[in-house]
C-alpha cells in the first residue's frame, strides 16, 4: 500500500472515531465506569453492527459507497476500506444502544425507527453529509463535528420523550407515525429547507448548521 493511502485511512477513521468517542463520552457523562458502560451497551452494539447493512437508509448507503469508493481507488485495499466503512455505517450505535436499554426496547427497531425518522425529515443526508465533510481549517472541523453529533443526538432525544408513556414504548413506531401525522405542514416545511440546501453547490456548514437549529424546533413532543 501506497503510504498515501495509509495515511487516507488513518485520516478517515480518525474521523469516526472521534464522533464514536464523542458518544460513549455523553453516555457516560463521568457517572459510570467504562468498563461497565461497554458491558451496559455490548449488547445492542453487538445486535446492530450485524444488521448494520440491513439498516441503512438510502442516504447512508449513498455515503458509506462515495466513501468506500474513494478509498480503494487511492489503493486503500479492500478489506481496511470495508473497516472503515463499517465505523461510518455505524455512527449513532452507542446513542442507539444506550436508548434501548434505557427503555427496554427492540434496538434493531428502534435503529429502524431513528433511520426512518432521518429519512422523513432528511436528516439522514443532512448528517451523513457532515460526518464525510473533512475542511482544511480545524475551527471548521470542530464545528462540522459537532453539527454531525446535533443531528444526530436531536432524533435520540426526541425518541428518548416520545416513549415516555408505555404506550409509545410498546409501539414506538406508531407513536412516531401519530407525531408525523400531527406535524405534517411543519414537516413539508423542513424538508423544502433541506431539499433545497440539498440541490445547493457547495454544501457548507453554514447550511447545516441552520438545519440542525430548524430539526431542534421541530422535534418537539
Amino acid at each position: 500500500m501506497q503510504e498515501s493511502s495509509r495515511l487516507l485511512l488513518f485520516d478517515r477513521m480518525a474521523g469516526i472515531v472521534r464522533s464514536h468517542m464523542a458518544e460513549l463520552l455523553r453516555a457516560g457523562a463521568g457517572r459510570i465506569a467504562p468498563g461497565e458502560l461497554c458491558r451496559q451497551l455490548q449488547a445492542g452494539v453487538g445486535r446492530i453492527g450485524e444488521k448494520a447493512d440491513d439498516l441503512l437508509g438510502p442516504e447512508t448507503r449513498r455515503h458509506s459507497e462515495s466513501l468506500y469508493a474513494e478509498l480503494t481507488q487511492h489503493g486503500a485495499p479492500d478489506d481496511l476500506a470495508s473497516a472503515v466503512v463499517h465505523m461510518y455505517d455505524l455512527d449513532g450505535v452507542v446513542g442507539l444502544a444506550q436508548l434501548s436499554d434505557e427503555k427496554g426496547l427492540d434496538p434493531l427497531e428502534l435503529t429502524m425507527i431513528f433511520v426512518d425518522l432521518g429519512t422523513r425529515l432528511g436528516l439522514n443526508w443532512a448528517q451523513g453529509t457532515a460526518a464525510n465533510m473533512n475542511p482544511f481549517d480545524p475551527w471548521e472541523r470542530l464545528l462540522i463535528s459537532g453539527l454531525a453529533r446535533e443531528l444526530q443526538q436531536v432524533r435520540l432525544e426526541f425518541l428518548r420523550r416520545l416513549t415516555v408513556s408505555r404506550k409509545a414504548r410498546n409501539d414506538p413506531a406508531q407513536a412516531v407515525a401519530n407525531w408525523a401525522e400531527t406535524h405534517a405542514k411543519e414537516i413539508a416545511q423542513f424538508r423544502a429547507t433541506v431539499d433545497r440546501a440539498q440541490s445547493s453547490a457547495p454544501i457548507t456548514s453554514a447550511m447545516l448548521a441552520h438545519i440542525a437549529g430548524q430539526a431542534q424546533n421541530l422535534l418537539v413532543v
